[in-house]
């Protein structure tokens, strides 16, 4: 049991940096954590955590034992919490992961409404328009928007997010208004760096995908940036509704071409594939569905 007790504390000190931020989750003194943090160095033969007076970094070796402790603790305390059955309610942490806009905008109301009827389960939101990997980040849940290719993930796809192509009415009243794809190679566009489809964007065409090449004026690895060069008058926009959406209301952007719709973007809940789902997990997966399906 001491190893479990090990574990727990590395990653109270991982997830909090802080060794007496890790004692206080567990109301432990900071002397008591450095002893556990040592015991464990010593069993496995290397540091994991690199010390000084005015800070703590983790080695490689932390950093990938980290999403091993994790899940270990986190089995164990599930397992304890089913065998004692001492309350009806879930409880514990959930690390998930997403785009940062998608988080902010479509993901966080979800998870307000979630915590709302789950006080006992803890949702930390790590938020980054990199492709977050899910094992060695500790993750527990990620969601993805656009092509599911890794296999080392489980899933459930939902809804497809529409997309739609904006600009602002100063832009169209000083360059016109493209009346199909093929009129955007002669229009400033903003683009998304992270599209999975490089330059072209794609457009359903008579039920089929095509795709078509745009110029960039201006690119960003972040859709609201986008949106606020397209509503500055910078040139036109391809992104998903629901960064859009304000704008249009406000009428900052005009949704054009919408004889011509972009293709949509597939939305993935993932998890680690060996992974076992604990109940928690599987009520904010529920939740999920219930709110975007």
């Amino acid at each position: 049991m001491r190893e479990l007790k090990d574990l727990e504390v590395f990653v109270a000190v991982f997830e909090t940096e802080s060794f007496t931020s890790a004692g206080q989750r567990l109301s432990m003194t900071k002397a008591a954590v450095s002893k556990r943090i040592t015991s464990l160095e010593n069993d496995l033969g290397t540091q994991l955590i690199k010390r000084n007076t005015r800070h703590i970094s983790f080695t490689t070796e932390g950093c990938n034992f980290y999403s091993v402790a994790k899940r270990i603790s986190s089995d164990y305390s599930d397992a304890v919490a089913e065998i004692r059955q001492e309350s009806n309610e879930a409880e514990g942490v959930i690390r998930v992961g997403g785009p940062i806009s998608f988080g902010r905008l479509s993901l966080a109301p979800a998870v307000i409404g979630f915590i709302g009827s789950n006080p006992k389960i803890h949702i930390q939101l790590v938020l980054s328009d990199k492709f977050s990997n899910v094992v060695s980040e500790g993750l527990d849940l990620v969601i993805r928007l656009g092509e599911m290719k890794d296999s080392a993930l489980s899933g459930r796809s939902l809804n497809m997010e529409r997309r739609l192509i904006c600009a602002s009415p100063s832009y169209l009243n000083l360059n016109g208004m493209p009346q199909n794809p093929s009129d955007l190679t002669q229009h400033r566009t903003l683009h998304y760096s992270g599209l999975q489809t490089g330059y072209k964007w794609p457009f359903v065409v008579e039920g089929k995908t095509e795709f078509y090449e745009v110029k960039e004026s201006f690119s960003a690895d972040n859709g609201e940036i986008l949106a606020d060069a397209a509503a500055a008058g910078d040139g036109i926009v391809m992104l998903p509704e629901f960064i859009v959406q304000p704008y249009l209301q406000s009428g900052k952007l005009i949704e054009i071409m919408k004889e011509w719709p972009p293709l949509g973007l597939n939305l993935h809940l993932l998890w680690p594939k060996h992974a076992p789902i604990s109940r928690r997990l599987r009520l904010f997966i529920d939740h999920l569905i219930d709110y975007y399906n």
